[in-house]
């Protein structure tokens, strides 16, 4: 059997895409699994790394500038002539795309030469390449149950975000006991955070009297590291900076509430281990999509959100004292986190998909078609 992921870009798509076809090998003994991506995302240094062949589609953005957009028609049909000729010979039995502008010419084109065709949706304002695809193909995957809403597809499956598998792990683990706050990790993904970077090392700096209990870790990404590093040193502020964390499972763990970004693959280590806090959504994420996923928790009174043009030294205060002093309701939004948390969901989405073409091993149970939610 072969089969084609299609997609990337950042992490939070190719993570769950490598999580995807990892459950394929376990369950299809001779399974031939090809990725196709971008030129220029994550996807050309992390698929060839494990292990995987990568075709690289020319296309560009149309969510981006004017040239960009220029640049992108003019390429949409030898992206499309390109994708026809990988799946006339290769023959997938089907195509999976997982986000980001890559996947529009390959899952489009397979649809149309009758090839099996699925997508993934990690955030609750679905991407503009889903947006397009979703009524060519059989199913959409969502994470979010807003996502439903917006993606006109023939049918929905509600399902998780895949997260590595020490995660999967940390979430069968006791909810910490948070009568008492005060362990605060503060972090924006690998690259950081500039906007969280600038207020809340401001805050801790000048060591309000009110937020002294706190034990305090901040993760800066590797751009604003020494700034910031500097500026906790020079104030004698007891707060532990690094440029990376390379034990975020372990760190999530510690904390008792974060201050973080709400990108998808985020909010899923969240849950994972039920962990709350401030999130502060990055304000030019496209569809500004990290806002829609931190709204769907917010609606369900599992996190607070504060944007990024709200968020200063008087605000972030504010709402950190309003959650120390609420110990009872911190526990409960965590309680809600954990129970967001949808465990397993890179296997269930390749169960469902091979239980509908009726292959692979028997299949584990899994939440199937939009009329079992």
């Amino acid at each position: 059997m072969t089969v084609f992921i299609a997609g990337g870009g950042t992490g939070g798509h190719i993570y769950p895409a490598l999580s995807m076809a990892e459950a394929l090998k376990a369950r299809i003994d001779d399974v031939q699994i090809y990725f196709a991506g971008s030129p220029s995302g994550l996807e050309t240094t992390l698929v060839p790394q494990a292990g995987y062949p990568l075709f690289q589609i020319p296309i560009g953005r149309l969510n981006s500038g004017k040239w960009e957009k220029i640049k992108t028609l003019l390429l949409l049909p030898w992206a499309f002539l390109y994708c026809f000729f990988l799946l006339i010979k290769h023959r997938p039995r089907f195509v999976i795309g997982v986000g980001g502008y890559a996947s529009a010419p390959m899952v489009f084109v397979a649809s149309l030469i009758g090839v099996p065709t699925y997508i993934w949706e990690p955030n609750a304002h679905p991407g503009l390449a889903n947006r397009w695809l979703a009524p060519f193909v059989r199913k959409a995957f969502v994470v979010f149950e807003k996502a439903k809403i917006l993606l006109k597809a023939k049918a929905t499956v509600l399902c998780g975000m895949p997260v590595r598998s020490d995660f999967e792990v940390c979430h069968n683990q006791p909810l910490k006991d948070l009568s008492v706050i005060k362990n605060v990790l503060i972090f924006g993904g690998s690259q950081g955070a500039r906007g969280i970077n600038q207020v809340a090392s401001e805050l801790f700096a000048s060591k309000p009297e009110r937020l002294n209990g706190l034990k305090v870790v901040h993760q800066t990404g590797k751009f604003d590291f020494d700034w910031v590093k500097e500026r906790y040193e020079s104030s004698s502020t007891d707060v532990d900076a690094f440029a990376f964390l390379n034990d975020m499972p372990d760190r999530l763990q510690w904390a008792d509430i974060v201050i973080c970004r709400s990108g998808a693959s985020t909010i899923a280590e969240l849950m994972s281990l039920g962990k709350t806090g401030i999130l502060v959504p990055y304000p030019y994420a496209s569809d500004d999509h990290q806002k829609a996923n931190a709204q769907s928790l917010v609606d369900q009174d599992a996190v607070v959100m504060v944007e990024q043009k709200d968020l200063d030294i008087a605000r972030l205060e504010s709402e950190l004292l309003a959650l120390i002093e609420s110990p009872t309701r911190v526990q409960e939004m965590s309680q809600k986190m954990h129970r967001l948390f949808r465990g397993q969901s890179g296997p269930q989405i390749v169960d469902a998909i091979l239980s509908e073409l009726g292959a692979g091993k028997a299949p584990n149970k899994v939440v199937d078609t939009a009329k079992d939610l």
